[in-house]
């Protein structure tokens, strides 16, 4: 792996903090405030902007784990609740200082695509992605096709499945991006043993220019070959912070368990 970093970085709050008071009430006024906030659907961002930074979310998997229900749309953040995952990690996603949202679905998942529609998100569909790299590659031509990234500017990746990712966390690791090199995090405790590595997460940023590598990853490679053969450096954040995805219903259980998240 190439040359690595430790970097330590914090939120200070400003803008977020200051948007984050006032979302509040329904989902309408919800939808109209992030409105104000990143523009219509439509809009292009300002030229003048000296970096941007393009969230890609997967979303286009089976869950066959799951299966019959779709963890996207289970309520959350507990069982009686008329919010849903996706609801929290869109909201979440909007809340921070990332340019744009884009999430990648299946063209034949039409119950999460209409949940996604509720917000000002970019949705695009793809036709039953073998491998999560190829739902990225998706999203990637999108951007490319409608905001002209230009090597200044980052796309950063999250799974959808991770309701317990916070505003603060993407922040921080746009706060800390480099032009020349990924940035993941990596999440660490107090009681870490001597000698131990602390787990790597999400989100992770690539620099635009490494966009075109995702297009040319064999069968066999996933996009964690591009951080094996690209400089990258890491930002260390406490355990608490580390997102968690739901993979099983026993894992959405646990973490409804664990969840002290109040309705809004």
């Amino acid at each position: 792996m190439g040359l690595m970093f430790a970097m330590a970085a914090h939120c200070e709050g400003g803008l977020f903090c200051k948007y984050k008071k006032r979302l509040v009430g329904s989902l309408e006024g919800r939808c109209e405030l992030a409105k104000k906030r990143h523009g219509p659907i439509e809009s292009r961002l300002d030229s003048a902007q000296p970096r941007r930074f393009f969230a890609i979310l997967p979303a286009a998997g089976k869950s066959l784990r799951m299966r019959p229900r779709h963890k996207l749309l289970l309520p959350w953040p507990s069982s009686a609740s008329r919010r849903r995952v996706i609801d929290y990690v869109l909201e979440t996603w909007l809340r921070s200082q990332v340019s744009r949202v884009v999430i990648v679905v299946r063209e034949d998942d039409h119950d999460l695509r209409e949940a996604c529609q509720l917000y000002p998100v970019d949705v695009v569909t793809a036709e039953a992605p073998p491998h999560m790299k190829d739902t990225i590659a998706a999203g990637l031509r999108y951007v490319a096709a409608h905001f002209l990234p230009t090597p200044a500017d980052f796309w950063v990746v999250a799974p959808a499945d991770m309701p317990t990712l916070q505003s603060d966390l993407i922040n921080a690791v746009l706060e800390a991006a480099e032009s020349d090199r990924c940035l993941v995090p990596r999440f660490s405790s107090s009681d870490l043993k001597p000698g131990a590595i602390p787990k790597r997460g999400h989100p992770v940023v690539f620099p635009w220019s490494l966009a075109e590598q995702v297009h040319q990853l064999s069968d066999q490679q996933g996009i964690d070959h591009l951080l094996d053969t690209n400089l990258i450096c890491w930002l260390d954040r406490p355990s608490s912070e580390r997102p968690v995805d739901i993979d099983t219903p026993q894992e959405y259980e646990r973490l409804l368990r664990k969840s002290q998240t109040p309705e809004i």
